[in-house]
């Protein structure tokens, strides 16, 4: 992600709740959206 790199994230089905947290951490961190 430093690099400008793309992430492709595929959260558990046993945890799905779990990228909703990663996206709100990335959100407070300050990365830019994207398109």
């Amino acid at each position: 992600m430093l690099a400008g790199n793309s992430v492709v994230l595929k959260p558990s089905e046993l945890a799905p709740v779990s990228v909703l947290e990663l996206g709100a951490m990335c959100v407070k961190a300050g990365l830019p959206k994207g398109e």
